[in-house]
């Protein structure tokens, strides 16, 4: 699905939070309210922000549906992505 808009993820990984303890942080972004609620604590962040978004995965249905969602999911996150961080490009 990320290919389709040009974004080649097959190449990541996953990591866990704690790797990133001692890293200086400007922004730390949440976009479950699960994680909103259960982030922990990172000393070096600067600033906190949470957009909650549906959880794709959570789609019931046939595979059109559920893959239409997680379409869906992606282009609302690009668009708030683009409005809340914009650039010079």
């Amino acid at each position: 699905m990320m290919d389709e808009v040009g974004i080649d993820i097959s190449e990541h990984t996953s990591d866990l939070i704690d790797a990133y303890d001692d890293t200086p942080l400007d922004v730390v972004v949440t976009v479950c309210d699960d994680a909103a609620e259960n982030c922990p604590y990172l000393p070096a962040r600067k600033h906190n922000l949470h957009q909650g978004f549906e959880d794709p995965s959570a789609v019931k249905g046939a595979e059109e549906e559920k893959r239409a969602a997680f379409c869906r999911i992606r282009d609302e996150l690009a668009d708030w992505i683009d409005e809340t961080f914009p650039t010079d490009r």
